[in-house]
């Protein structure tokens, strides 16, 4: 007999928000077994559809949790909703992660996902940290309508196989420890470095459209496209 859902202490969503009118609402799309939203207020409900509303009593600061036994695949979508920090941890099930109009979201964590393997952000436009360290086996991560997101730092993601980040602000980011990510698309950034490891294996490489000065590419091989147009490159190696 599987656990009551208010019981399960693995496979947990924790949203923490500031709530400024008492009447909330938000969106979320779940593939579990027994899924279960606690409110943070000593509310909870069983999730059988995908739209919810709840009337906190008092305006303030609630973790809002999400529990339930198994997760595969979870959406979660708020446009206009107060969210700040999105936590996802101890979901060893959970393979595709869709974040969605969150705007005021500033950082972001997986902690003990290790089948995670899709992160997908769109339109979070003040997210700023982002840490998926811990998500070793991630290998599509796809980020848009972002502003604030100078740095990424994918040296613990080994199987990246699609990067894309399209005007998100990103200033850097470090893919030296990835050896053939297939697809990387990172245009109309202010990218300045691009960090890649040596014998990279592209099959498509897009960084036109950022702030590059210098790109270096030591044994690559890109075997559809490449484009670094509008850049300020003074140095282009490819040997």
């Amino acid at each position: 007999t599987p656990p009551a859902p208010s019981e399960v202490i693995g496979n947990e969503i924790k949203i923490t928000a500031n709530i400024t009118d008492i009447s909330d609402t938000v969106s979320f799309n779940i593939y579990g077994r027994h899924p279960m939203i606690h409110w943070g207020d000593g509310d909870s409900t069983i999730v059988a559809s995908t739209i919810y509303k709840h009337a906190y009593k008092e305006k303030g600061n609630y973790q809002r949790t999400i529990k339930t036994d198994m997760l595969d695949d979870l959406t979660i979508s708020g446009k206009d909703q107060p969210l700040s920090n999105l936590q996802v941890g101890n979901c060893p099930q959970l393979k595709e992660l869709y974040i969605l109009d969150f705007e005021s979201l500033t950082s972001f964590s997986s902690k003990n996902c290790p089948q995670l393997t899709t992160l997908y952000i769109e339109s979070s436009k003040n997210l700023a940290e982002l840490d998926v360290s811990s998500s070793l086996d991630l290998g599509v991560l796809y980020l848009g309508g972002i502003d604030h997101l100078h740095s990424i730092d994918l040296t613990k993601n080994k199987n990246i196989r699609w990067a894309y980040g399209y005007t998100i602000g990103l200033e850097n980011i470090n893919l030296t420890t990835c050896p053939e990510p297939n697809k990387l698309e990172i245009r109309s950034n202010k990218l300045k470095k691009l960090a890649l490891a040596t014998n990279t294996k592209f099959k498509l490489l897009e960084c036109q459209t950022n702030e590059l000065t210098s790109l270096v590419l030591t044994s690559a091989e890109c075997t559809w496209e490449f484009d670094c147009s509008y850049n300020t490159l003074t140095v282009l190696k490819a040997h």
